[in-house]
């Protein structure tokens, strides 16, 4: 009897330091979730603008439909050169890659990977004539 004295607390405690670093996992898997969904949001919505703007203006430089999706990425929230996000326009085979890199902040991770993760986000942009139905 003496020598289980003391084992429930000791077996509490074990499980409420595990408790509590499973509860942090999930807030950090949430968060990274969250900022995975708003680069993806972000980086969809800044090719629509350049869709929009291809329309109107097909003789625009990528430098301009660069700037095009950093300005609709700003509108949104992401601001190119600030804490860590960029919006890049890349030259493709048949069209175009947008890119939004953001980084996330994480809290409990940070005993593991002390630096911010990036998180990315893609759309493709394919050549197409541009069309004036809908407008």
């Amino acid at each position: 009897w003496r020598r289980e004295r003391g084992s429930a607390l000791l077996l509490t405690l074990l499980l409420t330091v595990l408790g509590a670093i499973i509860c942090g996992l999930c807030v950090d898997a949430a968060s990274l979730l969250w900022v995975r969904s708003h680069a993806q949001t972000t980086v969809n919505l800044a090719a629509q603008s350049i869709h929009l703007e291809l329309g109107r203006n097909p003789a625009a430089t990528p430098a301009y439909l660069e700037e095009t999706a950093r300005a609709t990425a700003a509108w949104n929230g992401i601001r190119h050169g600030t804490d860590g996000a960029t919006v890049s326009l890349e030259p493709q085979e048949k069209g175009s890659r947008l890119t939004v890199r953001r980084e996330a902040g994480v809290y409990f991770l940070r005993m593991f990977h002390p630096d911010p993760i990036p998180v990315y986000a893609r759309a493709e942009l394919r050549a197409a004539p541009p069309s004036r139905e809908g407008l």
